[in-house]
């Protein structure tokens, strides 16, 4: 099986997965960033009565017919309407009534003029002007008609869509259900954040990694703990996860390249590892190997009709491929756009940087401002040729771009790069 390049496995991957089906209906509040399932109709007018859309008086606009500076027209006051309360009196001829911004307008007013353009004085309004009819107040349905579609199916919710369906009376939406993600870190040497550390242990960083990106990506992580490094465990335990119909897909760390082969001895050529190896075994492998680094040993497939995706095992690779493969995966899924808006900004790169042909290189930089131009320090590996990105590393980063290894294959010192911008306070 040869090696992918970005888009290859990317288009498999969007080919191999849908919109889940099973649609749920969730509180209002909690459905902002979903995708709705079916167009959504008013249920109700809004407003569902007439109402001034200022503090005003409200008043018949025949009455102000032919007022002017020089021949202001005088009303009586006979009420003060206020929000929540209904009008008491209907509106005769000559009359006016105080009024606030949404409340009920009397019976017969047709009109509104605002507080600051008219003279009260004791229970006598003058106005110097003729107001036109519909002036300043909202007619019932005009904002919304009983029936009218308001949202439509695969719209995703935003806050200001939150508002309208609240201000219809709606307390729950239907939406796409969010992907159901079994979370596997496989290694012998893996401890849980919290337990003791034995001899040649260390804590397992991308289980915590992955149920945090999961849930960026609008799915519900499900963590099932470590494998340790033995074929059998290994399928037997993806196997159950993906038979298990809880589970939409599944993703593991650790166990996608030829090491453990070798240092068993065994001839790696045409033989998989791990989990690559169970894919192959109790499933489908669709792909291992990518033209890409990090992420080289990535492996997707299906068990059981579920996907499955292996990612490396360094944590800045897991958050690469995760980005790149497994993100758009369960944004479709969610009925999402398989790949949200990212921040970019143009660079000066500080200094030489380089991949091989045909590969991909994601570099990971460090932003930073000097002589009024934004520039990409490279925060390269600190041992070549090793790509292993430490944490200390890691956290030096707000950014990353890439050499595509085809049109590219090597940036110096003052060369433009496009860096995506990853760390939110970065201005």
């Amino acid at each position: 099986m040869g090696r992918s390049t970005v888009e290859e496995l990317q288009q498999l991957v969007l080919a191999e997965v849908a919109v889940l089906p099973a649609p749920e209906r969730v509180p209002l509040p909690r459905a902002l960033g979903r995708c709705l399932t079916e167009d959504l109709t008013a249920p109700i007018n809004v407003p569902l009565f007439t109402r001034s859309a200022v503090d005003g008086y409200a008043l018949r606009s025949a009455d102000t017919r032919g007022a002017s500076a020089a021949s202001p027209v005088t009303l009586t006051l006979i009420e003060k309407v206020t929000t929540g309360h209904v009008p008491q009196r209907p509106l005769h001829a000559g009359q006016t009534a105080l009024t606030t911004t949404g409340a009920m307008l009397p019976a017969g007013a047709d009109a509104v003029v605002l507080v600051e353009k008219a003279t009260q004085r004791d229970q006598t309004v003058t106005i110097d002007r003729e107001i036109a009819p519909g002036e300043h107040m909202s007619v019932t349905g005009e904002d919304f008609a009983v029936g009218e579609t308001i949202l439509r199916q695969g719209h995703v919710l935003r806050l200001v869509d939150v508002a309208a369906l609240a201000a219809l009376g709606v307390t729950t939406v239907p939406v796409a259900r969010r992907p159901q993600v079994a979370i596997f870190s496989t290694g012998d040497e893996l401890v849980a954040p919290g337990d003791s550390l034995g001899p040649a242990q260390v804590y397992d960083a991308n289980a915590s990694l992955l149920e945090a990106a999961v849930l960026e990506a609008g799915g519900e992580p499900h963590r099932l703990g470590t494998i340790p490094d033995q074929a059998d465990l290994v399928e037997h335990r993806i196997y159950q996860a993906c038979a298990n119909d809880a589970f939409d897909l599944v993703v593991t760390t650790g166990g996608t390249g030829a090491s453990l082969l070798v240092l068993e001895g065994q001839d790696v050529e045409n033989i998989h590892d791990l989990i690559p190896g169970a894919l192959a075994k109790r499933g489908r492998l669709k792909s291992h190997g990518l033209l890409m680094v990090p992420g080289k040993p990535t492996a997707f497939g299906e068990v059981a009709g579920t996907p499955v995706f292996a990612l490396a095992g360094w944590p800045y690779s897991v958050i690469m491929t995760f980005h790149l493969f497994v993100r758009p995966a369960i944004r479709k899924m969610a009925g999402l756009p398989p790949r949200p808006p990212s921040r970019e900004v143009s660079a000066r790169l500080s200094q030489e940087v380089a991949t091989e042909p045909g590969v991909r290189k994601y570099f990971q930089v460090r932003l930073g401002r000097r002589e009024g131009e934004v520039w990409a320090d490279p925060l390269l590996p600190p041992r070549p040729p090793s790509a292993a990105r430490t944490m200390h590393q890691m956290l030096q980063g707000t950014g990353y771009f890439h050499l595509d290894g085809v049109h590219q294959l090597r940036a110096g010192p003052g060369d433009a790069v496009r860096v995506v911008v990853d760390d939110p306070l970065w201005q």
